[in-house]
């Protein structure tokens, strides 16, 4: 493995916390979107759905914040489990 990420230079490993994936952060991100634009929206066709969601991240873009994640340490670890092998 060293070696082959020593003739990948580009290639970086990012380590994140259990409670805090990326995609833990996608499927935030897809409740957002069907809370706040999808839900109960009547589209004529599959076009519309599309432009409609292209402008809701537009505009959430304008004023893009990162998300904040406030899981307890004790939340995140990962729970004991005896099924799981050590």
């Amino acid at each position: 493995m060293k070696a082959w990420l020593a003739n990948n230079p580009h290639v970086h490993f990012h380590f994140t916390p259990v409670g805090s994936s990326w995609l833990n952060q996608i499927e935030i991100w897809f409740g957002i979107i069907t809370r706040q634009s999808i839900r109960r929206g009547m589209f004529a066709s599959v076009n519309v759905l599309v432009k409609q969601i292209r402008d809701y991240i537009n505009s959430w873009n304008e004023n893009a914040k990162p998300f904040t994640w406030t899981a307890t340490a004790t939340r995140s670890s990962p729970r004991s489990d005896s099924s799981r092998p050590v």
